[in-house]
C-alpha cells in the first residue's frame, strides 16, 4: 500500500481522491501531457496537447508517438524509449511537434518512466512546453544585439571618419591660406605697380582656389552624411550635351564630342543634379590631361547606362589606379584638390551604381541602373 507525505498508509478512498486530483491537475495544466506505452502508443491525451496540436483525444488515442515528432526527429524515437524503459528520464529536450495541420511548434519535451506499485516501468508520460515564442524572443535578441554591435562599429569609423576628414581638410586648406596671407602682407608693404597687381593676382587666384576647395569640402561631408537620390525624367543626351559646351568653353582648343548609341526612347529616371556634378567632375580631369580630344560615350548594356569620358592623355598608370579615387589624393600638379573624383564616385553609389576608370582606351566609366 501506499504512503502519504508523512509516511502514514493510505486507504482505497484516498488513494482514489489523490489518483483524480492529480487527473484534474494533468488535465488543466497548459503543457501536453500525454501518457504513452512502453511500446511507444499514446494512452492519454490532454487538453494541453489538443490545444497545442489540434488533436481530439479520440483522434491520438491508440496512435503511434511517433504522429507528434517531426520527420527529422523519427530517428531519434528508438533511443528515447530505449532509455524512459531502463529508468532513465529524460529532460527538456527540443524536438519540432507536428500539428494537425501539418503545421511545426517548437516544445521542450520532458519523458518520464511510470511505475506500478510494485517499481516496474507500465509506461511513460511525455511533457511538450510550447518554447516557439521564447526562441523567438532570444532570436529578436540576438539580432537585437548584432544591430546594436553594427551600429556601434558604424558610429567608431563614423567618427574615425571624421576626425580624417578634419585632419585632411586642415591640411588641405593650409596651402591656399599661407599663400593668401603671404600676398597680403607683401601689398601691404607697399610696392611699386607692377609688383603689386602681380601680387593681388596671385591674392585672387588663392581665393578662388580656397573657394573650391571648401565647396568640394562641404560636398564631401554631406555625402558622407547621407546622399538622397530623387530620380525623375532625364534626358541623358542633353544634359551631357550641355557639360561638353562648358567643358569647350574652358578649352576651346580641345576636339569634344558627345556619342549616343542604343538609347530607350523615353527619358531615362535619374537625379540630373547629381548626375550632371559627376560629369562636371569627369570632363574637368580630362580637360586638365587631354592633349587634342575628349569623348563622352553614352550607351546602355543590361539595364544599366553606360557613361565613359575619355581623351588622348597619358592616362592612370596600372599601379596608381586604385589611388585615384582616395580622398586629397592628386597624382598629378595640375591644380585639382583631390576631391573631384572621390565625390563623382560616392554620388554614383548613392544612385545604386559605380564609378572606376576602365583603362586608356575605356577612360572613366559611369554605370548606373536604370
Amino acid at each position: 500500500m501506499d504512503q502519504d507525505s508523512a509516511g502514514s498508509p493510505m486507504n482505497d478512498g484516498e488513494e482514489e481522491r489523490r489518483l483524480c486530483l492529480l487527473a484534474a491537475i494533468v488535465e488543466s495544466s497548459d503543457d501536453a501531457i500525454v501518457g504513452m506505452s512502453c511500446e511507444g502508443g499514446i494512452l492519454t491525451w490532454n487538453r494541453g496537447a489538443m490545444e497545442m496540436l489540434g488533436y481530439a483525444e479520440w483522434e491520438a488515442v491508440g496512435q503511434p508517438v511517433s504522429l507528434l515528432f517531426a520527420d527529422d526527429a523519427q530517428h531519434q524515437l528508438p533511443g528515447l524509449l530505449q532509455a524512459v524503459n531502463q529508468g532513465e528520464r529524460v529532460r527538456q529536450r527540443q524536438f519540432a511537434w507536428v500539428t494537425s495541420s501539418g503545421s511545426h511548434v517548437e516544445v521542450a519535451v520532458t519523458v518520464s518512466p511510470v511505475r506500478d506499485r510494485t517499481g516496474a516501468i507500465v509506461g511513460a508520460s511525455v511533457t511538450g512546453r510550447d518554447v516557439s515564442e521564447q526562441r523567438w524572443m532570444a532570436a529578436t535578441l540576438d539580432d537585437a544585439i548584432a544591430k546594436l554591435g553594427t551600429a556601434l562599429a558604424d558610429a567608431q569609423e563614423a567618427e574615425s571618419r571624421g576626425r580624417r576628414f578634419l585632419a585632411d581638410a586642415a591640411h588641405q586648406l593650409r596651402g591656399p591660406m599661407a599663400a593668401i596671407r603671404a600676398n597680403a602682407e607683401s601689398i601691404l608693404e607697399g610696392l611699386e605697380e607692377e609688383d603689386r597687381d602681380r601680387l593681388l593676382r596671385n591674392l585672387v587666384r588663392e581665393v578662388a582656389r580656397s573657394d573650391r576647395l571648401i565647396s568640394a569640402l562641404l560636398k564631401m561631408a554631406r555625402l558622407d552624411q547621407g546622399q538622397e537620390v530623387v530620380p525623375a525624367p532625364c534626358d541623358i543626351v542633353s544634359l551631357c550635351s550641355d557639360e561638353v559646351d562648358r567643358t569647350w568653353s574652358l578649352a576651346p582648343h580641345l576636339d569634344i564630342v558627345v556619342k549616343a548609341e542604343e538609347l530607350p526612347g523615353e527619358p531615362l529616371e535619374l537625379d540630373a543634379q547629381a548626375v550632371r556634378e559627376i560629369l562636371s567632375n569627369l570632363l574637368d580631369n580630362a580637360r586638365r590631361h587631354a592633349v587634342g580630344w575628349i569623348r563622352l560615350l553614352i550607351a546602355v548594356h543590361d539595364q544599366n547606362l553606360e557613361v565613359r569620358v575619355v581623351d588622348d592623355g597619358r592616362g592612370i598608370p596600372a599601379p596608381m589606379r586604385a589611388q585615384v579615387f582616395e580622398r586629397f589624393v592628386s597624382l598629378d600638379d595640375k591644380g585639382g584638390s583631390g576631391l573631384g573624383l572621390p565625390i563623382a564616385k560616392e554620388l554614383a553609389r548613392a544612385h545604386g551604381g559605380d564609378l572606376f576608370y576602365g583603362g586608356v582606351e575605356d577612360g572613366f566609366v559611369l554605370r548606373l541602373p536604370l
